[in-house]
């Protein structure tokens, strides 16, 4: 496992990356305004960041671009379970893979355009991989009942640092939904194409990736964020996150309750994921921690508090794909051509 000891995280980087949390494309003079830093001293830290695997920003397509999401939990021999993953990473489907302690030996966020290729990828794909011996599909019911980490936070600015940052994004978003024609299919995929490559790349880099004419790129690229059919995510290694602890908790909860319990758990600063499934639970959340006994007092609480039960737990031990980026084993980001997943 490589040695995250000499990997250091200066306080003006962690105030960047949750900068970027809530403004991902925000030109490096508006954080700059925003941070109190020289904007050329940004791009530097930030490419260090990205060159180390430290930090990075995620694209992936969500809204009415992904109405179809699910997870799947695969159980294989231990001798195989590197094996499975590494052949799934290269799904476009697959948003996230988690080895995992517990009932199973992979869990996979999967998102698909529609329930119809779900289901093609649930029976069509995983007949392909004879070495997964048993598999459970927990459907998620709504997109409107999904709370993601894309509102997660470092929490390392200032009350009045963060109000100027998401006034910023407000005016961004309301440029994006006032656009008139919204982009079609095909240019909101080549759109997260150029943004997978390059998240923060220029208008006129966007508009000669993409073919798109500038204009139109602008409007393309504005309205798919405002409209939450492209996510950008600025993402940081777990184990420099003093979230060391990943856990999957899988909760029933009283019938009619799953809206409110869930605008509850995504209100929570350990949530991840918060969302509601049909399968053997109602909902299903993700959470970093800072210890395994941060865990138990979270069970303890979510029953206390909320009256919830937990039927299942599973401790992550590696994420070797994590919004269609690769990991190694410390959770560092790494180049698709460059090595495997860990």
């Amino acid at each position: 496992m490589q040695d995250t000891s000499q990997i250091a995280v200066s306080d003006d980087e962690y105030r960047l990356i949750n900068a970027l949390q809530i403004s991902p494309r925000a030109p490096w003079s508006v954080l700059a305004s925003v941070l109190g830093q020289d904007p050329v001293t940004l791009a530097r830290h930030w490419a260090r960041l990205e060159r180390c695997g430290i930090a990075w920003i995620g694209a992936y397509l969500s809204g009415n671009a992904a109405k179809a999401s699910a997870l799947f939990e695969l159980s294989c021999p231990p001798s195989q379970v590197l094996a499975v993953a590494r052949s799934l990473a290269y799904d476009k489907e697959v948003l996230t893979i988690d080895l995992t302690t517990g009932a199973r030996d992979l869990l996979l966020t999967v998102l698909c355009e529609d329930f119809q290729e779900l289901q093609h990828y649930a029976v069509e794909r995983m007949r392909l991989l004879p070495q997964v011996v048993s598999m459970r599909t927990q459907i998620v019911t709504s997109n409107r009942l999904t709370f993601d980490a894309r509102t997660w936070r470092l929490n390392v600015l200032t009350p009045a640092e963060v109000r100027q940052l998401a006034q910023y994004q407000k005016s961004q978003n309301e440029r994006g939904l006032a656009v008139q024609r919204k982009p079609d299919r095909r240019e909101r995929d080549l759109i997260a194409s150029a943004l997978r490559h390059d998240p923060r790349m220029s208008m006129e880099s966007l508009a000669r990736y993409t073919g798109i004419p500038s204009q139109r790129a602008r409007d393309c690229l504005s309205s798919s964020l405002a409209e939450g059919d492209i996510v950008l995510r600025a993402e940081i290694a777990r184990i420099l996150s003093q979230t060391p602890v990943y856990a999957w908790l899988f909760i029933k909860v009283a019938a009619g309750q799953v809206p409110k319990t869930l605008k509850s758990l995504a209100a929570m600063p350990e949530t991840r994921l918060a969302t509601a499934v049909m399968g053997s639970c109602d909902i299903a959340l993700a959470a970093w921690l800072k210890s395994l006994e941060d865990l138990e007092r979270l069970k303890t609480a979510l029953a206390q508090q909320l009256g919830l039960s937990v039927i299942d737990t599973s401790i992550v031990m590696r994420t070797p794909v994590h919004l269609h980026e690769w990991l190694n084993e410390a959770g560092l980001r790494i180049r698709a051509g460059d090595a495997q997943p860990g």
